[in-house]
């Protein structure tokens, strides 16, 4: 596969890896949440649940846009992502 906008071979060649990068988005969000939480402030609490409620709303949605996604190629592989791009 030659791509114009990134080289042929890439970083994180795994057949997951969009699993994996849900993932680390997921923990990097839910650490941030800790901290407020756990901060000992009853502002920074609020703000942490308050956030917690955002980032539900909005992984769900993220999460359903990847799974239509996942449906139409049939892989969870991002390079397959790029040669439907190319297709379509």
């Amino acid at each position: 596969m030659n791509s114009v906008w990134c080289p042929s071979v890439s970083i994180l060649e795994i057949e997951y890896n969009l699993v994996y990068a849900s993932l680390l988005s997921v923990s990097f969000g839910f650490c941030i949440i800790l901290l407020g939480y756990f901060s000992g402030n009853k502002y920074s609490r609020l703000a942490a649940i308050r956030s917690a409620v955002a980032m539900l709303n909005l992984e769900l949605f993220l999460g359903l846009m990847m799974l239509s996604l996942v449906f139409v190629s049939e892989s969870f592989c991002l390079s397959v992502f790029v040669v439907y791009q190319e297709v379509f």
